[in-house]
């Protein structure tokens, strides 16, 4: 990866996160006090953040040694 493609994603990944803690706040609001609320902001944020790291393993992939990107250690 080249600086212009890494300072892409640099400014990208800031743009995520604003939107992935917007989003759990709006979804945690509907429990506003309640004791439900940090519970779904935390569940928000762990969704969003699984979703995210699936989009980054798809497009960036190419990136790791072949034995990160499919599981294997090459231990027996």
């Amino acid at each position: 990866m080249d600086e212009t493609e890494a300072e892409e994603l640099r400014k990208e990944e800031k743009a995520w996160i604003k939107k992935r803690d917007a989003d759990a706040k709006k979804v945690s609001s509907r429990y506003s006090g309640g004791t439900l609320e940090g519970l779904e902001h935390t569940a928000s944020l762990a969704k969003s953040t699984k979703e995210r790291a699936y989009e980054l393993l798809e497009d960036y992939g190419s990136y790791l040694p072949q034995e990160e990107v499919s599981g294997e250690s090459g231990e027996k």
